[in-house]
């Protein structure tokens, strides 16, 4: 009602980040892309640079690698040129982060080595701390298990002086992960399971139905295949509680070969049966996530059209507008070569010219 241009521009990113939350792709992009010419508008580069971050995150969810890369590092270069460093930061770790997605752990590594060289020198430990377990996950994945080791621990020690727990516990997570790929279960199982005695101060989350899983897988491997069962169990309904159904529906799974280890097949059948109506249910999700992609293809389109249309209106308009200009130069050109023509009694001249004129 008052025409606040900022504040309009920031509720539009405000429910546009929201809408990303809650998985409602198209109203996010829709909200998101009114938010940006208004920064840009504003000469709000922080904002912007923001929003561009925000646009470029709704794609990657929606499979559009390409586009959210071209996105996140205009965003970067602009976010480059604001004396916001965590915006400078967030934006390298996204697109960090799409590498990774993208299966390019190296191509990771280097935009994360990046962004941690950022956060040192502006003395950012909580950045430093997650952008290390990154980057300690990513060398893993590159089969570098001793810098992976190092990177890790260097992110617990960071968290563990911000007393972060739950972030304490992802990289013992991520630590046991790292033996398990090295073989080193025993080790690993320790990791997991001090992971797991922090995550319990906590109200539960998929982060600890994850350690549980593996906690559990371990055990099954150690022939403690009652205590696996229990820790797969307890995965499966945190899982459930918080509406995790893809992590369900591997539960279920899994717990359906424990219960046929164990010859119990009607256990076995249970799970199996809930573990294929949840892949129906996934599936459904799936197409709705895939009309979402469509729905947002169909709007760039249309608005892409829309400009050509405005641009094609615009050109009209000072087409017509010129005309506008010239018309009266021309009629009093005209109308002054009549008089002199009536002036000098040529009236056989001014009669012609009249016609002409008319």
């Amino acid at each position: 009602q008052n025409n606040d241009l900022p504040a309009i521009a920031r509720s539009y990113q405000v429910l546009g980040m929201a809408l990303h939350q809650l998985s409602q792709f198209a109203e996010a992009l829709d909200h998101l892309q009114k938010a940006l010419p208004l920064f840009e508008e504003l000469h709000d580069d922080k904002n912007t640079a923001t929003t561009l971050r925000s646009i470029g995150g709704t794609l990657i969810d929606l499979g559009e690698y390409a586009d959210a890369l071209g996105l996140l590092l205009r965003a970067s270069e602009m976010a480059a040129r604001t004396a916001y460093a965590e915006e400078q930061i967030a934006c390298l770790m996204n697109i960090a982060s799409l590498y990774g997605v993208e299966n390019n752990p190296a191509q990771a590594l280097e935009v994360y080595a990046e962004a941690e060289a950022l956060a040192s020198q502006h003395n950012l430990p909580y950045q430093r701390g997650i952008i290390c377990r990154n980057m300690g996950v990513n060398a893993c994945r590159l089969g570098d298990n001793d810098r992976a080791i190092v990177l890790l621990r260097k992110a617990l020690a960071l968290q563990h002086q911000l007393k972060n727990r739950p972030l304490m516990a992802g990289c013992l997570e991520s630590l046991g992960s790292v033996f398990v790929r090295s073989g080193q279960q025993e080790k690993a199982l320790r990791y997991y399971t001090a992971a797991l005695r922090i995550q319990r101060g906590s109200p539960p989350g998929l982060p600890m139905a994850v350690t549980l899983f593996n906690v559990g897988t371990l055990l099954d491997n150690a022939g403690r295949a009652n205590e696996a069962l229990a820790c797969t169990l307890e995965a499966l309904h945190i899982a459930e509680t918080i509406d995790a159904k893809k992590f369900a529906c591997d539960m279920h799974r899994r717990c359906a070969l424990l219960y046929e280890e164990r010859d119990d097949t009607i256990n076995a059948c249970h799970h199996l049966k809930r573990c294929l109506e949840l892949t129906q249910e996934l599936s459904e999700t799936e197409k709705q996530k895939a009309l979402s992609l469509y729905q947002v293809r169909f709007e760039v389109e249309r608005n892409r059209a829309r400009q050509e249309e405005l641009q094609r209106r615009l050109r009209e308009a000072e087409h017509t507008a010129l005309r506008a200009q010239m018309n009266p130069h021309f009629i009093s050109n005209a109308l002054n070569a009549i008089q002199s023509f009536i002036i000098e009694g040529d009236n056989e001249e001014a009669q012609r010219y009249l016609s002409l004129f008319a």
